[in-house]
């Protein structure tokens, strides 16, 4: 099992760098159910992980011009000042167990890879859809829906690990004026930031096990590069659903695990 995780880490990478979201989606699942790590700290290894690639790709990217780096820092400022937050004081303040109602008890991790598996659902439904956006009007910008979502996105990436490019790149897109490809790169800072700020505000509380991190997120580089390859000859309109679906069903799979079996 332990092989087939390693195996799926070189897609937290490729998902970064080819859609621009994604990672966490690979990563959490696989390091609870393959690597058999708890869903708490599966959470911190992600944002190591996630941020990690996601640097790499945007390293890339700025290379390439094009990052808009007004945006990400009208998205990213407030999103990391909510991760901050999240993982130094709220996250510490919550109980390992949640409550008992007669024999079932909600733990902390628990309700982690519950509320993943709701988030994913909903995010993988958007995916499908997959609605084209070269034919949409563009809404005026607007600042503060750009630090609304900017502190949803660093709350949720605080508490369930993940980078938030479902959320992010839309905005860019749709409020921020910006063609598909120079959101994805630009959300690559975005995710980066959140998640780096949200691993180094959590290690003092976390024992890190370098040498498998390293490993794994050498893997996830490894996917990034080829993602970001393959970005420049493929079209995100047909990529998005197919992931769309393969995110539906772990989202699925994770809940019944979690609330029946």
């Amino acid at each position: 099992m332990e092989i087939i995780g390693f195996i799926l880490g070189i897609f937290v990478g490729f998902s970064l760098g080819l859609i621009g979201s994604g990672g966490a989606v690979i990563t959490i699942p696989t390091l609870v159910y393959f690597i058999e790590i708890a869903p708490s700290k599966a959470v911190v290894y992600s944002m190591f992980i996630v941020g990690i690639s996601a640097f790499c790709g945007a390293i890339k990217g700025t290379y390439d011009r094009l990052v808009d780096f007004k945006m990400a820092l009208y998205f990213g400022i407030p999103s990391i000042i909510s991760v901050f937050v999240m993982r130094m004081y709220i996250n510490n303040l919550l109980p390992n167990i949640f409550f008992t109602i007669h024999c079932f008890t909600v733990t902390k991790d628990a309700f982690i890879m519950v509320l993943f598996s709701v988030l994913m659902l909903s995010v993988s439904i958007s995916m499908i859809k997959n609605k084209d956006t070269s034919g949409v009007s563009i809404k005026k910008f607007n600042k503060l829906k750009f630090v609304i979502k900017g502190i949803l996105v660093g709350f949720t990436t605080g508490f369930i690990g993940v980078g938030g490019g479902f959320l992010i790149i839309p905005t860019l897109i749709f409020s921020g004026k910006m063609n598909m490809r120079n959101a994805v790169v630009t959300s690559l800072w975005i995710i980066a930031a959140n998640s780096l700020i949200g691993f180094f505000c959590s290690i003092h509380t976390t024992s890190i096990d370098w040498n498998f991190l390293i490993k794994f997120t050498f893997l996830g580089l490894l996917g990034l590069m080829i993602g970001l390859y393959l970005s420049k000859k493929c079209s995100h309109v047909n990529l998005k659903p197919v992931f769309g679906w393969f995110v539906l069903t772990t989202g699925i799979y994770i809940l019944l695990k979690e609330l029946i079996f």
